[in-house]
């Protein structure tokens, strides 16, 4: 069975959890000319290219993708256009973003550390201990899989669904990927 938008989705972004990023940055380049306003597949594609090294690529991935999630402005969008705008060096836009999501959402810790991120590049130390302090709480009740391991398993989420040569690829991925939970 062919694979549907959101399958092939989920397979970049396990791609990109497991460190795979020219075979995710693939991926996100044929998912942008179906969707070209979508922020996250900006914002994966921007990733990628960074860890690939392209600087001027991943800069203007991450300037569309800043640009879409400020448009798309669901409960998300606030984080991920911080984290933009973070890799765009605007760190007063992405603090506010980012107190804006932990006021939507407190107990998604990796709010927390990026606000943290951001307070102490303004020199905003206090704040910065104080969300630090409560990442670690609710990561200490919460503790997040390894990226490996959460890719692995999106690839295995959707590797039966695959056919044919794509199939290949996933499983292919999928037993490359050193996966030991600790």
């Amino acid at each position: 069975m062919p694979l549907n938008f959101e399958d092939l989705y989920k397979v970049a972004e396990g791609l990109i959890c497991a460190k795979k990023y020219e075979e995710a940055s693939a991926i996100y380049i044929i998912l942008l000319k179906i969707k070209p306003d979508m922020a996250s597949l900006w914002h994966g594609l921007a990733n990628c290219l960074e860890r690939q090294g392209n600087v001027e690529g991943s800069k203007r991935a991450y300037e569309n993708a800043l640009k879409y999630h400020l448009i798309e402005d669901n409960k998300s969008s606030s984080l991920w256009a911080g984290w933009a705008a973070m890799k765009l060096g605007r760190v007063e836009m992405a603090y506010s973003l980012f107190k804006k999501f932990v006021e939507i959402e407190p107990e998604y810790a990796y709010g927390w550390i990026s606000l943290a991120a951001a307070a102490s590049k303004l020199k905003k130390f206090k704040e910065a201990e104080e969300a630090r302090v409560l990442y670690r709480k609710i990561q200490n009740t919460r503790p997040y899989k390894r990226r490996e391991c959460e890719g692995r398993e999106m690839l295995l989420s959707v590797m039966n669904e695959a056919d044919g040569v794509l199939r290949i690829f996933i499983e292919n991925m999928v037993n490359e990927i050193r996966c030991n939970e600790k």
